[in-house]
C-alpha cells in the first residue's frame, strides 16, 4: 500500500474558510484509492520539520495573524526552498497564498514575504470579494475570493488559470493563482477542494510521483456532490462584486 504524509500547518490559525474541509477531501480521495494518508496537524507552537513530508497545506488566516505566521515561516525559508526545488508538493489558499511571494498585505500594510514564488502583493483600495470561475488546464475551477491585496506574478511563476468571472489575483490581468514546480497557490477558498477535486488529485499524483517515481493513473471517483457544488457557483451563485 502506498502511503503519503500531509503536513497541515497551524490549523488553529490557518482555518478561515473551511480549510478542514480540504483535509477531508484529501483523506477521502486517498482512502477510496487505498492510499494511506497520515495528516499531521502542526500547532503554531511547534517547529516545522519537512522530513518525510509529501504534501504541505497552508490555509487562510485572519489578517491580524499573518505577520507572525510569516515571521515563523521565514525561520524555515531555506528548508522550504529545498523542499520546493526537490518537487515537494504544497498547496496554499486564501491569505496563505500571498505569504509565499516577496510581499503580502496585512491590515492595510505591506510586509516582506517568503520569496518562494516570484510574485508580489500590494494593497488595493477596494476589497475583491465573491464567487470566481477560472479556466485552467484541469478544467473549470470554482471558488470564493475575499482579499484586498493585488497579487502580480513575475517571470518564473505560471498562473493556475485564467479568470472567466470574478477578479482573481488583481482584478486586471485575468490571472488566478500561481504554480511553481509542485507549489500551487490560489485565492480560491470556500473551501477549494470539495468543489475542485481535480486539484486534489493533481497534488496526490505529484506527491506519489516524487515519492514512488512515476505519476500514477488514479482510479476515477464519482463526484456528483462536487459537481453540484461547483455548478451552484458557476451557474447560480456567481454574485462577484466589489465592496
Amino acid at each position: 500500500m502506498m502511503k503519503l504524509t500531509l503536513l497541515h500547518l497551524f490549523p488553529e490559525l490557518l482555518n478561515l474558510y473551511g480549510d478542514r474541509g480540504n483535509m477531508k477531501v484529501f483523506e477521502k480521495r486517498c482512502r477510496l484509492r487505498n492510499i494511506e494518508l497520515e495528516v499531521i496537524s502542526l500547532p503554531f507552537s511547534e517547529e516545522i520539520d519537512l522530513t518525510d513530508v509529501d504534501i504541505v497545506y497552508l490555509g487562510g488566516a485572519s489578517e491580524k495573524d499573518l505577520q507572525k505566521i510569516a515571521e515563523k515561516l521565514k525561520n524555515h525559508r531555506e528548508e522550504l526552498l529545498r523542499y520546493r526545488d526537490e518537487e515537494g508538493v504544497l498547496l496554499a489558499v486564501a491569505t496563505g497564498f500571498p505569504l509565499l511571494g516577496h510581499s503580502f498585505v496585512a491590515e492595510g500594510a505591506v510586509h516582506e514575504g517568503l520569496g518562494l514564488i516570484p510574485m508580489t502583493t500590494e494593497a488595493g483600495a477596494e476589497k475583491l470579494i465573491g464567487n470566481v470561475a477560472v479556466d485552467s488546464p484541469l478544467g473549470i475551477l470554482a471558488g470564493f475570493e475575499n482579499h484586498t491585496g493585488r497579487t502580480r506574478l513575475a517571470p518564473g511563476a505560471d498562473p493556475l488559470g485564467t479568470v472567466l468571472s470574478g477578479h482573481g489575483n488583481n482584478g486586471e490581468d485575468q490571472t488566478e493563482g500561481a504554480i511553481v514546480k509542485s507549489f500551487i497557490g490560489t485565492h480560491l477558498s470556500g473551501p477549494l477542494l470539495p468543489k475542485n477535486p481535480e486539484v486534489c488529485d493533481l497534488l496526490i499524483g505529484k506527491a506519489i510521483q516524487k515519492k514512488y517515481g512515476s505519476f500514477p493513473e488514479l482510479a476515477p471517483i464519482a463526484c456528483e456532490h462536487e459537481k453540484l457544488a461547483k455548478g451552484y457557483v458557476l451557474n447560480y451563485g456567481n454574485r462577484t462584486h466589489k465592496r
